[in-house]
């Protein structure tokens, strides 16, 4: 089997360890016996989504979303096509941001989204910052680290990926965090997310290859997954 994976805008949208998704998506693939490759899209780059079967987008600053908003507006019919051809894909805070509706910024200005993911994203009081712990009905326990002044609020058509435990997630009622939507995650786990969630690396890799993957339980990098998110479970 081969995969080939998009990161996008990886020197903007990559704070507070983003890019381990990555290379976890990566080692992960190895497991199973997965030719991956990864390509890395920034402005000014060509972007043809056709060829690629799994998708990153990590998340950034405003002035990070503010800087490549335009360029990704250019390139909202190939992202909703993609999305609709089943694309897998993990998306952590504003690249979780700017596939709703909108983005509301801390200075008051609003940023026009790409309007494939059923939620939009507005301006919090508060900052949301932490350790994060919710419950998964899809995944069991999940762990992350938060940090946002954004509320999401999900649409009657969206369906969160979990529900808050500790921390906050989506917005500032700590009731659920991120979505699940067709076979994109949406997320404010920073962390990053995967290393210590492997079982959402694995559900990601076989929604790319078109079928469920047997669990691998036998690899060092799984043990070493889950020992860090017991670690970090025992510790909240």
């Amino acid at each position: 089997m081969k995969l080939k994976l998009i990161y996008l805008y990886p020197e903007i949208m990559n704070t507070y360890g983003d890019r381990g998704n990555v290379m976890l998506l990566e080692a992960r693939a190895k497991d199973y016996g997965i030719e991956i490759s990864t390509d890395y899209y920034t402005l000014g780059d060509q972007l043809d989504l056709t060829q690629y079967q799994l998708l990153f987008f990590g998340g950034g600053q405003d002035k990070g979303q503010n800087l490549i908003a335009r360029d990704l507006m250019y390139h909202k019919a190939q992202l909703s096509d993609a999305v609709k051809r089943g694309i897998a894909g993990l998306l952590v805070c504003g690249g979780y941001q700017m596939l709703g509706s909108e983005v509301g910024l801390a200075d008051g200005g609003v940023l026009e989204g790409l309007s494939i993911l059923p939620v939009k994203t507005l301006v919090g009081k508060n900052r949301k910052i932490g350790n994060l712990l919710v419950q998964s009905e899809q995944f069991g326990s999940l762990v992350g680290f938060e940090n946002h002044s954004g509320n999401t609020i999900l649409d009657q058509s969206g369906k969160a990926l979990a529900q808050t435990i500790k921390g906050y997630g989506n917005n500032d009622s700590a009731i659920d965090e991120g979505i699940i939507y067709r076979n994109l995650i949406g997320t404010y786990m920073h962390g990053p997310f995967l290393p210590k969630n492997i079982q959402v690396a694995d559900w990601l890799l076989s929604r790319a290859v078109g079928k469920d993957l047997l669990t691998n339980t036998q690899s060092s990098l799984y043990k070493v997954s889950i020992s860090a998110r017991e670690s970090v479970l025992g510790a909240l």
